[in-house]
């Protein structure tokens, strides 16, 4: 139901388009893939946003497409479809008034095993204090694989209003309504795994006026999840402002009253809740580059149940808060800042303390930019007996030695428990480099690591590796570019803690893959490419099986002058553990008459599954309109 209001919605804007006429030049380029890949180029590209009223001309563009598709599905069952291709986009300038745009697409393709749609429509109006924007959109997406079947679905309706009345106190209201429905099934899905529809409404005022800093912002959201038979309303709504007291020191004084309410429809009971956050803070500008920043405040929480299986009460709780910080900051070069809070209630204690610091090199420097940062969390009971203790880190750097070299990297780690100790590291690292247009290479590595004990005995030592190599080499040869790739990821996650592993190693996977794509003439493209995947995975008894799989692509694409066409065609055969798979796609796009052109396209597979030999094919054929 929902996809065939957004289609109807969408008919209507969609052929609206071919009432106008636009210059416009087909460009076709070699794909890398069997896909059609026919690109068009205005001769006058569209304006910036910024410069539409400058122009005062009427820009029109977009592309009407409609088709067919036939064949059998997986289970040898008839299969029709409708095809769909179509977009368009109107720039209308409104003089010195300002300018509207309307936008639409209709995308809808039927493919062997499921079936992809998107239908989408803009519309914004931009005046010289106001700009209005509206929008709706629709995906679906069915896919029938060898062991699960899905369907998921999703609209998103959206309306926004921006004000600038006030120069120096913008204002904005936005609307969001989305729904959401996925299903799973091992013949059919028809098993409800999500199906929720929100509502939300966001509403911010940010700014100044006259010598006061100004932050109100306020918000309705309401989510009814029936997978999970839950029913959220929440309201939230906050208030700042600044003023400057002395001459030296600013004040800051802010409230954040949150209400929410959960109802269990299964159950028919309800949660509700209230919070009220009052803050009172100073603001010391010490010099343009420093500053420090004090303050403290109260919270109230309060939180009642209802319903059969309630406890009843209505429990209170509050606490005191106090925080106390600092930021430096030399131009764009270094950044320093530390920020101390702790909150104290009738049901215990906590602190927390969080610095970074931040080095950023100068332009055309081969020290591009250093980061460390560290947190530290801690929470007491009413006793004063220590329940939290976490401890975080982590760093970051980039550097260019040499130009369109970079090296970045990447570094994190945790230490949280009290009766159990978790331990979590994580690296990475990667290097670029492309010497030449010719030539591009890269490197990378990662290294992560979770150490799980209690007790003093270690229940579980994860660690994960993966290491990845790739280059690039697009020599050129009589006014011809030839494109050869290789590339290497290889992955170990081993658990010396586990009873199913030996020597430490629980799984190893490695994907090797070649591409090679060699012009014959300027017209005629071909290309290869090879996918090599090995694994070696243990299974409940501690065993290792190993296993694999080849894939193997040849194609070939005709474009360009003289022929008055693009076709693509391409060949793969899979083989291994996984079965031997034979796959063919081709596409076809004739044009005629100036901006028509004929596409067609089809698709067969060949493989056995469960015994059964499967042989679905897909064909179709569709009109397209360029304008």
């Amino acid at each position: 139901m929902i996809g065939k209001r957004v289609f109807l919605i969408l008919l209507i804007l969609v052929p609206v388009s071919v009432l106008f006429a636009g210059d416009v030049r087909i460009v076709r380029t070699l794909p890398v893939t069997a896909e059609n890949n026919v690109k068009a180029s205005w001769s006058k590209p569209g304006p910036k946003p910024g410069k539409v009223s400058a122009l005062n001309k009427t820009q029109f563009s977009g592309r009407l497409s409609a088709g067919g598709s036939g064949g059998l599905d997986v289970s040898g069952e008839a299969l029709y479809g409708l095809f769909s291709d179509s977009r368009f986009s109107l720039v209308q300038p409104l003089g010195l008034l300002g300018s509207m745009i309307v936008s639409g697409t209709a995308f809808r393709k039927n493919i062997i095993e499921g079936l992809n749609q998107n239908y989408s429509g803009k519309f914004s109006l931009t005046l010289d204090k106001i700009r209005f924007s509206t929008g709706v959109s629709y995906t679906e997406k069915i896919s029938v694989a060898d062991v699960l079947n899905t369907d998921d679905a999703s609209a998103l309706i959206t309306a926004s209003v921006d004000v600038n009345y006030i120069d120096t106190l913008p204002v904005s209201l936005s609307y969001n309504h989305g729904i959401v429905r996925k299903k799973q099934g091992e013949t059919t899905p028809d098993e409800t795994v999500d199906d929720n529809d929100s509502d939300n409404i966001n509403f911010k005022m940010t700014g100044g006026l006259g010598g006061f800093g100004i932050e109100l912002a306020s918000s309705f959201n309401r989510k009814n999840d029936k997978a999970k038979t839950m029913l959220t309303n929440g309201f939230s709504n906050s208030l700042a402002i600044t003023s400057p007291l002395l001459g030296l020191v600013k004040i800051k004084v802010s409230i954040s009253p949150v209400f929410s309410t959960v109802d269990y429809t299964a159950t028919g009971n309800r949660l509700t809740s209230t919070t009220l956050d009052s803050d009172l803070g100073f603001i010391f500008p010490l010099s343009d580059s420093f500053t420090v920043t004090t303050g403290g405040g109260r919270y109230d929480y309060w939180v009642q149940e209802e319903g059969p299986n309630s406890t009843g009460g209505e429990p209170y709780t509050y606490g005191w808060k106090a925080s106390t910080g600092f930021q430096y900051k030399i131009n764009d070069l270094f950044s320093a800042d530390s920020g101390y809070q702790l909150k104290k209630s009738d049901v215990g204690f906590q602190h927390q303390l969080q610095s970074s610091l931040g080095l950023s090199g100068k332009e055309n420097s081969w020290f591009k930019n250093l980061g460390v940062n560290g947190e530290l969390n801690q929470s007491y009971n009413s006793a004063w007996e220590l329940a939290e203790d976490k401890i975080g880190w982590g760093s970051k750097f980039g550097l260019e030695p040499i130009e369109k070299l970079n090296i970045t990297g990447k570094y994190s780690g945790n230490v949280n428990g009290m009766s159990s100790l978790n331990w979590n590291n994580s690296v990475s690292a990667a290097l670029t480099h492309e010497p030449d247009r010719m030539l591009k290479y890269g490197v990378n590595l990662g290294l992560s690591d979770g150490l799980r004990s209690k007790a003093g005995v270690t229940e579980s030592n994860v660690l994960k590796q993966n290491y990845g190599g790739n280059i690039l080499l697009k020599p050129q040869w009589n006014l011809k570019v030839y494109s050869f790739g290789i590339g290497e990821l290889f992955t170990i996650n081993s658990d010396p803690g586990s009873a199913k592993s030996t020597a430490g190693i629980q799984a190893m996977l490695s994907k090797l893959s070649y591409n090679m794509g060699i012009p014959i003439f300027p017209f005629l493209q071909t290309r290869y490419s090879l996918a090599w995947e090995w694994s070696s995975l243990y299974n409940e008894n501690g065993t290792a099986s190993e296993g694999n799989n080849f894939q193997h692509l040849f194609g070939v694409t005709l474009s360009g002058d003289p022929v008055p066409l693009t076709f693509t065609a391409a060949y793969s055969l899979s083989h291994g553990t996984r079965g031997i798979r034979h796959d063919v796609s081709s596409n076809l796009s004739v044009p005629f008459r100036g901006s028509f052109s004929l596409e067609g396209n089809f698709s067969l597979s060949y493989y056995t599954e469960d015994n059964v030999v499967r042989v679905p094919f897909l064909a179709g054929i569709n009109l397209a309109y360029v304008f």
